[in-house]
């Protein structure tokens, strides 16, 4: 039994008329009829009710078609995932983020590829720099959402926004009251840099910033993480500069304060591993790289 014998005899019993099934097939009759009886031989059992002028389905037939119906539509579905998995446009995929992108970019991200990919399923994990750079290399993530600089050469990224800095000081604190600060106001008190590990970069960054004000700079804290850097500032033991987007982290006790200053600006890229670029994440891409962000989530 093929398949085109199945299709056949749906033709022949929505027709109930072989020389208008044999139209619709786009075949000639005498072959058409041959097809359906090779099938009922195989089956062992009358389909169809023949005379001279009419057609009709036996109990068997009407149980067949049925059945075949069902196996002809789910077989148009195969068809369709495997063309849809082939080009991208459905699959799954795994989406690591930085903690504050999560609040902010990743929230337009998401809408829009649903908007133009629907059948993408996408997992967002919640990752370090670190972790989202190992498990691109493993395999556990396709892509990832981080700031820039970062060197490895199995791992490709491209900007999606920059962003400026600003300061983060406890709620208490004098410079809270405020409209902005300057950095030289802000290098009179204790500083908590986020800095270890990968994030080297940005500490390094944030110090060539702040060394500028040719001040000695008090250092309290070094931590790995921007929120456990927001929570010892809402605990007052120290200020910092932290990316705009950070900012969306709400935690009590701290204030965020534009710069009156003039400072370089950060980059946040899109991150994948430069020999896995599979149909699913070259439609990612292509959505994200179309959107003008960051963009503000909603409520």
């Amino acid at each position: 039994m093929e398949l085109r014998h199945l299709r056949y005899f749906v033709a022949v019993a929505e027709e109930l008329h072989f020389n208008r099934a044999a139209d619709r097939l786009h075949m000639s009759q005498p072959p058409l009829s041959q097809q359906i009886k090779q099938l009922e031989d195989e089956l062992r059992v009358p389909l169809l009710n023949r005379t001279k002028r009419h057609v009709s389905l036996t109990s068997a037939g009407v149980a067949f078609l049925a059945e075949v119906r069902k196996i002809l539509a789910h077989i148009d579905y195969a068809v369709t995932v495997a063309r849809d998995m082939g080009s991208g446009e459905r699959g799954a995929l795994r989406f690591g983020s930085i903690y504050s992108a999560i609040y902010s970019v990743m929230p337009t991200i998401l809408r829009s590829l649903s908007k133009s990919y629907p059948n993408l399923a996408v997992d967002v994990f919640e990752l370090t720099i670190a972790q989202q750079l190992e498990q691109l290399k493993d395999g556990k993530i396709d892509v990832g959402i981080l700031r820039l600089p970062i060197f490895d050469d199995l791992v490709n990224t491209r900007t999606i926004f920059e962003e400026g800095l600003m300061a983060v000081v406890p709620s208490m604190h004098p410079l809270a009251r405020q409209r902005e600060v300057s950095l030289d106001e802000l290098v009179d008190h204790p500083l908590i840099l986020s800095g270890i590990g990968l994030r080297a970069n940005f500490r390094q960054q944030t110090l060539d910033i702040l060394s500028r004000q040719q001040k000695p700079l008090i250092i309290a804290r070094e931590v790995a993480e921007m929120h456990t850097l927001i929570s010892l500032v809402g605990s007052g033991l120290g200020v910092a500069l932290v990316p705009e987007t950070v900012s969306r982290i709400k935690i009590a006790d701290v204030t965020y304060l534009p710069l009156s200053d003039e400072v370089p600006k950060v980059g946040v890229a899109l991150a994948w591993h430069r020999e896995r670029e599979t149909p699913a994440l070259l439609r990612l891409m292509e959505v994200v790289f179309s959107l003008d962000l960051p963009a503000q989530p909603t409520d």
